[in-house]
């Protein structure tokens, strides 16, 4: 496979998975690809807990713009805990953010700021602007503040040093969302990405029917984004007749304007229809810059797929943009079952468990699965596949 990385988990491969239904495996081979700590949990066959409302660990609810029903359940089709946590007294949670200006944290962090308000807590936020360097600081700073808990927002937590153990000492119960669990955290609320990079890398293999030419658009420091990548460089590395021949690192804080400069570039270098056939963003950013210059272009040769789907993107592929294939992440949910386990440990309850996932449909145009205006796609929620046994 051209330009390829030296991903061990090129053994992985796709055998037995149904393209048509793009099966949800949390695990997806956790133990053959080895893709690190946090994944014990996430056992293929413990993934029928998300299969059905009848089961203890789902938590998918009607797609709904309220964050709470009228039932006194949450989003997440939980008992809403909010006014019992309330009740505790005020809170400051101090949150530190690796890149606030994208597109997927500043949803996230307009959806925790609303479940704050809705119990009287104080929302404080760090953005590092995609420095890791600044994250044990900002950290610090929060600790030495006094802060009544802390979320790590898509840190790998190897970045910390001895931060985590420090709010541990100090009694300060931290949290960490859009990156996998680690000692020291409560729990983590987060995206499937074994799962996702496994329906993006079936779908570009699909639709190029096992032959063409990928690129692919990442910022590997976001560790979310390098396990999506390297679960799709495994599966597409099965098929002999598929090629990733680029590869750019973008820079997250101008993710869309750099990405559509380095595809403009490779419009260039490759002119020819079927020079270049698909391009994979690490997220909506850079795949929306992506999609930009393949518009301008005219070309309708190549297609783009993303990670979040935010509501200009389905509007994007409402229009009949290349970039017509995306992840949803339900950003909404993910900050109401962040809360709600929040709620129960300052209630004094145990968390449900270590790690929990955001439910996250493929959707496009060719599937027929596009939201109205408006709403969000289906399902909703969240879910869990192994339960807190601390």
């Amino acid at each position: 496979m051209g330009d390829q990385h030296s991903f061990d988990e090129a053994t992985l491969l796709a055998t037995g998975v149904s393209r048509r239904r793009f099966l949800k495996y949390a695990g997806l081979g956790a133990a053959s690809i080895g893709l690190g700590a946090g994944l014990a949990s996430c056992t293929t066959g413990a993934e029928e807990t998300s299969s059905t409302a009848a089961t203890a660990g789902t938590t998918s609810t009607a797609a709904t713009g309220d964050t709470t029903q009228a039932s006194g359940l949450s989003r997440v089709g939980k008992e809403d805990l909010a006014d019992q946590a309330a009740a505790t007294g005020a809170k400051t949670i101090g949150y530190v953010a690796l890149c606030g200006v994208c597109a997927g944290t500043a949803r996230m962090i307009k959806a925790c700021e609303a479940e704050a308000e809705r119990r009287g807590w104080d929302l404080q936020v760090s953005d590092t602007g995609g420095d890791y360097s600044k994250a044990p600081g900002a950290f610090e700073t929060f600790i030495q503040a006094g802060v009544d808990i802390l979320v790590d927002s898509a840190i790998d937590p190897g970045a910390l040093g001895d931060s985590v153990s420090k709010a541990n000492a100090a009694g300060i119960p931290t949290f960490i969302e859009s990156a996998p669990w680690a000692p020291g955290f409560e729990c983590s609320v987060n995206q499937n990405t074994y799962e996702m990079g496994q329906k993006q890398a079936l779908w570009i293999a699909s639709r190029l029917q096992g032959e063409g030419n990928v690129a692919v658009i990442t910022f590997e420091p976001i560790q979310v984004v390098a396990r999506r990548e390297a679960v799709l460089r495994a599966i597409l590395g099965a098929y002999p007749g598929i090629n990733i021949i680029e590869t750019h690192t973008v820079d997250p804080t101008k993710a869309i304007d750099d990405a559509r400069k380095a595809v403009e570039t490779w419009l260039l270098k490759y002119p020819q229809e079927g020079d270049i056939q698909a391009i994979w963003g690490g997220w909506d950013d850079p795949a929306v810059g992506a999609a930009t210059a393949v518009d301008a272009s005219g070309r309708k040769d190549i297609f783009v797929i993303g990670n979040d789907a935010a509501p200009d993107v389905i509007e994007m592929m409402r229009s009949g943009s290349s970039f017509d294939g995306d992840i949803w992440v339900d950003w909404e949910s993910m900050a109401v079952e962040l809360f709600h386990q929040m709620d129960l440990v300052v209630l004094g309850q145990p968390i449900e468990s270590r790690e929990l996932y955001v439910n996250q449909p493929l959707i496009s145009p060719h599937l027929a699965n596009l939201p109205a205006a408006g709403t969000d796609p289906d399902p909703a929620g969240t879910y869990y596949v192994w339960p807190n046994q601390a």
